[in-house]
């Protein structure tokens, strides 16, 4: 059985669909295994399959492979609990200083999950209830800077550790019209400080939607997938269902909504009952193709080169050549990027060139 094969039961394992492997890895492959968890930031998530697996299953991990691997769980324990903790404080901050304000993702995210602490630690980002200039002027009011600038945040140096991200609104998409659409929807459910997180209704859109920004850009991992798992094992109804999909279609995500159901039926064992639509089997196989190859973020793409991102236009250069590659996939953000991209850079050069 291939460690890749291996790796995606270990998944089911963890979610409870299976309560064994269909073959005993051996010594190389359990450190096969764990190389893959880091390399999808799903090394600690994964720690929760090697409690339910029978001991002669695990008996074969390198004793330094099962050590090292229970010790990252620990650490990230403690690293979960600081994230929530500071996830509170800066919806604290921001809201003593008049914003209406919510936590995306991260924090928002682990409290879905069997275990909170299990999910891999990453930023923190607030949406507030603002416009952009806004946001920069507060920025450079009490900061003295603004940087991390892109068209739906800035980095706000509230703590040395986690980094901040202060949006503005929660995304965005390159096509101006399906833009202005995501906007539409992004008011229906905009901050009002009676919740710190967004509601089910806006994350079964939302967190869809982050998982296809990653795809288009560096890449997306394992862990922005069983976020999306999450969201959608606290279920919904028929006319939820159909509400979400609706959006999904005037935001063009509906391909990209089947490709994921396929993905999460492949590797968590989905429900059919959990799908927002029909599993779409080719758009689904290249997706996961896509998340096995870039790996977390994108950082372990072997197709971008060393330094691809390190000046203006080698970035630009970079992006403009993975949405090359998605073109027979999901051809209106393929054609739109380049010019979006273009169209940022010098609104940003023009308008704030403080950052």
């Amino acid at each position: 059985m291939s460690v890749k094969d291996l790796f995606i039961e270990l998944i089911k394992v963890s979610v409870g669909k299976l309560d064994r492997l269909s073959e005993t890895p051996a010594p190389v492959q359990w450190e096969q295994i764990c190389r893959q968890a880091v390399r999808q930031a799903i090394d600690v998530y994964l720690v929760d399959a090697l409690g339910k697996l029978p001991p002669e299953q695990i008996a074969g991990m390198p004793e330094e492979v099962k050590y090292n691997w229970i010790g990252i769980a620990l650490n990230e324990e403690g690293e979960n609990m600081e994230l929530q903790e500071k996830s509170e404080q800066a919806l604290k901050f921001f809201r003593d200083k008049g914003f209406r304000c919510v936590v995306l993702k991260g924090a928002g995210m682990a409290r879905f999950y069997p275990e909170p602490g299990h999910r891999t630690v990453g930023d923190i980002d607030i949406w507030v209830d603002a416009d952009r200039r806004s946001v920069y002027e507060f920025a450079l009011s009490t900061s003295g800077k603004v940087d991390g600038v892109n068209y739906f945040h800035i980095h706000y140096h509230l703590f040395d550790n986690p980094p901040l991200e202060l949006h503005f609104m929660p995304s965005y998409l390159s096509s101006p019209l399906r833009n202005a659409r995501l906007k539409k929807f992004s008011r229906l459910h905009a901050p009002d400080n009676s919740a710190d997180y967004p509601s089910l209704e806006f994350n079964r859109v939302y967190i869809l939607l982050h998982c296809f920004r990653h795809l288009c850009g560096h890449g997306v991992g394992l862990k922005q997938v069983l976020d999306y798992y999450y969201v959608l094992q606290q279920g919904f109804t028929e006319d939820e269902r159909a509400q979400t999909m609706a959006w999904l279609k005037r935001l063009g995500l509906a391909t990209f909504a089947g490709a994921m159901m396929w993905v999460l039926k492949e590797i968590c064992g989905l429900d059919e009952s959990l799908m927002l639509c029909r599993p779409d089997e080719k758009e689904g196989r290249f997706f996961l193709s896509e998340v096995m190859q870039t790996g977390n973020m994108g950082f372990y793409d072997s197709r971008v080169s060393p330094g691809a991102y390190s000046t203006p236009l080698r970035r630009f250069l970079s992006s403009t050549k993975r949405n090359l590659h998605m073109l027979t996939h999901y051809p209106i953000e393929s054609f739109w990027a380049p010019l979006f991209n273009i169209w940022v850079y010098f609104y940003n050069l023009i308008n704030h060139p403080e950052r």
